[in-house]
């Protein structure tokens, strides 16, 4: 799942259920839970429900809490007062107040320090927060978007997330598919990748063709889009996509590959080095395309 614009790219029925999902979480001004694989889009989905809801002409703040510096979660996420510490020149409120009127998306929250996360659990009891050197709470009026890739119960099991927090979080939430669950949206979403990536980078397109996309569907991209979007701006910028796609899946040769393989080795009256290259692999990928052709015939 990727952005374009901010808006969640896929045309596959998968990504029209979540779209719709969101849709309804968006409508109701309540705390929102997004889980799912790393890279899934969940900042993507996160975006997606402050623009479809009524704070959207209000702030989006994002927060990453393994961005947080150790032992200045609690003043970066909370805010502190002048003369709070050695060198608070002067007031700076933290991420909360920032988004005070709009939306503030916690992502990856398992990682959240013992501090933090006690700053959190006020947020979500009483939609308050306490500058660091202040003794008065103040009062917020913000929409919490909370993420992860962790189990959270185990975490709590291993005490490393407050057993009151887990329980405070919201009962309401999307689990974002991982991408090999909807590769219908690979050409979809790998052409507004490249835009973006092209826009971003003032480097020339370069579009994919079929034999391109027949690998990129083969593969099985445990790091989902955001594996996705860097295979492809290695396509852009060198020309050829990672040797982990090039070579194909555990289990052999991508789909169609080793028909192409041989016949593209044909062509070249049996030269292996010229098939390769023309078809952007290792010769010892070539090699291996070729052997399991020859398995698939003898079975």
């Amino acid at each position: 799942m990727a952005t374009a614009n901010g808006l969640l790219v896929g045309s596959s029925a998968v990504m029209g259920e979540v779209r719709e999902q969101l849709r309804v979480l968006a409508r109701y001004d309540v705390p929102v839970f997004l889980s799912g694989e790393t890279g899934t889009g969940k900042g993507a989905a996160a975006l997606f429900i402050h623009r479809a809801s009524a704070r959207a002409g209000g702030p989006f703040v994002v927060q990453s809490m393994t961005m947080l510096t150790p032992g200045l979660e609690a003043d970066r996420f909370s805010g502190h007062v002048a003369g709070s510490f050695t060198d608070a020149k002067g007031d700076l409120p933290g991420a909360v107040e920032s988004a005070n009127g709009g939306s503030l998306f916690l992502d990856e929250i398992a990682d959240a320090s013992p501090a933090t996360q006690g700053v959190l659990l006020h947020v979500l009891e009483d939609t308050s927060v306490q500058r660091n050197g202040e003794y008065r709470r103040r009062q917020v009026d913000v929409r919490l978007i909370l993420a992860t890739n962790e189990n959270l119960a185990h975490a709590v099991l291993t005490r490393a997330f407050r057993k009151d927090l887990f329980y405070r979080l919201p009962p309401v939430g999307v689990t974002m598919p991982p991408l090999r669950e909807h590769l219908d949206d690979l050409p979809e979403l790998a052409h507004a990748l490249i835009a973006r990536a092209v826009a971003r980078y003032d480097c020339p397109d370069r579009s994919l063709g079929p034999f391109e996309l027949d690998l990129l569907a083969a593969y099985s991209w445990p790091g989902n889009v955001r594996e996705f979007d860097r295979a492809l701006q290695q396509w852009l910028i060198q020309g050829s996509l990672p040797p982990e796609i090039l070579s194909g899946t555990p289990s052999g040769a991508p789909l169609g590959m080793r028909a192409r393989a041989r016949a593209t080795v044909e062509r070249h009256r049996g030269n292996k080095s010229a098939a390769a290259r023309e078809l952007g692999v290792t010769r010892m990928t070539l090699y291996r395309w070729l052997a399991d052709d020859r398995d698939a015939g003898e079975a």
